[in-house]
This record gives C-alpha cells, sequence and structure tokens, in this order.
C-alpha cells in the first residue's frame, strides 16, 4: 500500500513536471549551462589547435593528477579518445561545483514561478549570488561522494573479474541503484537553497528529512531522471570497445549526447524537486 502511495506521488510530480516541457525560458537557462560543457568537450576534441591547448593541458594536468597517468598520452592517437571520457568528466566536474548551483537555482525559481503563478518565495528580494557558497558547497559534496562512487568498482575488482554475468550485474544494477539512491537523498539542497535562502546544513535536513518520509518517491524521481544519462554513461564508460568495434571519433559524440541527456536530466531533477517543494508548502 505504502508502495502504491509512493508511486502514485511520483507519477503525479512527473508529470507535472512534463507539462513544464514548453517552457522555453527554463530550456534556455539550461542550454546555456550545457553549451559550456559541450564547448570544453569540444576544446578537448580539437586540442591540436594553439586557441584550444593550454585549455586542455590545464584539463589534462587535473585529470591526470588524480589518475596518475601520462597526459602525454592524450595526444596520441587513439589514445586521445580512451582518455577523453576522464578529462571530459573532470572538466564537467569543475564547472559543477563553481557554477552549477547558480544554474540550477535560477531554473529552480522559474518553475517555482511556474507552478504557482506567483514570484513569492521565501527568498524575497535576495539575489542567489548571496547563496553561491552554499550551492558551491552542495555541488562539491555530491560531486565528491559521485567520485568515490566511481572508485567502488575498484574494491569489487577480484570478484568481478573473469565473470563478465557478474560484471554486468554490477555495472547495469548495482551502482545505478546506489547512484539512485544517493541522488535521492540530496534531491533537494539545491533547490531549498534557491527557493528559501538556506545554508547548506538547513538545505541538507530538509533534503533528508524529505527522504525519511518518502524514500519510494524519492527514489523513483531520482531513477526517472537519471534513466537517459546513465544509458549514455554506459557506453560513455567504455571507450575501448567503441574504438575497436567502431571508430575512435564516435567516442567524442557519445559524450555530445550525454551533454544533451544531462540537460535533460537538470529539467527533470529539478523541475520534479521542486513540484515535491510546492506541494509541501501547500
Amino acid at each position: 500500500m505504502a508502495i502504491l502511495k509512493n508511486f502514485n506521488q511520483f507519477l503525479s510530480i512527473f508529470l507535472d513536471t512534463l507539462r513544464a516541457v514548453g517552457r522555453g525560458r527554463i530550456w534556455l537557462v539550461l542550454l546555456g549551462y550545457a553549451a559550456v560543457i559541450a564547448l570544453g568537450l569540444l576544446a578537448l576534441y580539437r586540442c591540436f589547435t594553439p586557441v584550444t591547448y593550454p585549455f586542455s593541458r590545464a584539463v589534462l594536468g587535473l585529470a591526470s593528477t588524480v589518475g596518475g597517468w601520462n597526459p602525454q598520452a592524450f595526444y596520441q592517437y587513439p589514445g586521445q579518445f580512451l582518455i577523453l571520457p576522464v578529462a571530459h568528466s573532470w572538466f564537467k566536474v569543475v564547472v559543477a561545483i563553481l557554477f552549477e548551483g547558480l544554474i540550477l537555482g535560477t531554473a529552480a525559481l522559474m518553475f517555482h514561478r511556474y507552478y504557482t503563478g506567483s514570484d513569492e518565495t521565501t527568498r524575497k528580494s535576495r539575489s542567489l549570488w548571496s547563496s553561491w557558497g552554499h550551492f558551491i558547497l552542495a555541488s562539491l559534496l555530491l560531486n565528491f561522494l559521485l567520485i568515490v562512487l566511481s572508485f567502488v568498482p575498484g574494491f569489487f575488482q577480484t570478484y568481478l573479474e573473469g565473470n563478465p554475468r557478474r560484471q554486468m550485474i554490477f555495472e547495469l544494477a548495482v551502482v545505478p541503484f546506489v547512484y539512485a539512491v544517493l541522488q535521492g537523498l540530496f534531491f533537494f539542497v539545491i533547490p531549498a537553497i534557491a527557493l528559501y535562502g538556506e545554508t547548506i546544513v538547513q538545505a541538507l535536513g530538509r533534503s533528508f528529512r524529505a527522504f525519511i518520509r518518502r524514500p519510494l518517491t524519492c527514489f523513483f524521481l531520482a531513477t526517472a531522471a537519471l534513466a537517459l544519462p546513465t544509458l549514455v554513461s554506459l557506453a560513455a564508460n567504455h571507450p575501448d570497445v567503441i574504438i575497436e568495434k567502431f571508430h575512435p571519433e564516435l567516442v567524442y559524440w557519445v559524450l555530445l549526447i550525454g551533454v544533451a541527456a544531462d540537460m535533460v536530466f537538470n529539467f527533470l531533477w529539478i523541475g520534479t524537486a521542486v513540484r515535491y517543494l510546492v506541494d509541501e508548502e501547500s
């Protein structure tokens, strides 16, 4: 009975968010952010030009320091496309920590205005910039957890090695499940900071309480939002297979599709989170 109640709540929130698909201004905000990520990816792809080389060198320096590999391997064909997903991911992390909160916070205010038909929020006249530090902390925390999660498969290497079935179950089921739980747990942090001007601690408390009250609703919302980028990442995480069976340059196009998938994810994440919070306000 509780499962049905949570699912009905999820379905109502999700359908209300889909009705907002025609809100062009929200898409423009998200598209601007996606364009920055796409330009960074293009610069890494065209890393040999005088304009993009300093940028790619800086990104590769960060990625190689963490990954422990020689950045010069990136400038050897087809090594560039083996490393491109890693370099692209680290570029996204840096941009997300600095600016994602402000972008998604702006989208949250726009969604709130759409759902309520009013400009009134408890933030009142304060600018989103006043919460920039809390947005950075929220993005830093979430990205840190995702980075930690990316290292988890290494701890199970002995168990998974030599068993394709276990590897497939782990990659297609276990990792996405844990990712969805984490996303559900932190689902309302950025919207809460944007709508209510809360501190990172207050926003975390609000998000955790929502997850405890409605864990299945939060999990369903996170799973629905993550579905498309998860599918794309399954391909992007295996550039060696793409290079061997297709063509190295296809890695770039898969990652570019991933940028579009992330934009859809952000729309569904912020849209459903704000809708949930609006229901809580009434």
